[in-house]
């Protein structure tokens, strides 16, 4: 899927919710910053290293994943 398609697929859950109107510049500019700040909180306080092992187990793995895509929709969002 390239990025014009998941754009869209974006657009078009947004859409189906009748959540456009909350999708302005700036709530989406403070969404995109709280969600990379979700991010950041997962590796708050940890040194170098214990940042890459907590890639290595699959919940850590999958809380990264998850807020890296929060982050990603509010920007396809924001792009449209």
């Amino acid at each position: 899927m390239d990025l014009d398609q998941l754009r869209k697929k974006v657009i078009s859950f947004r859409d189906e919710r009748d959540w456009g109107k909350f999708n302005t510049v700036k709530n989406l500019a403070i969404a995109i910053g709280v969600e990379a700040a979700e991010l950041n909180e997962l590796f708050l306080w940890k040194s170098d290293d214990e940042g890459n092992k907590l890639l290595q187990s699959e919940d850590h793995k999958a809380q990264v994943a998850d807020e890296l895509a929060d982050v990603f929709i509010y920007l396809l969002a924001m792009a449209e």
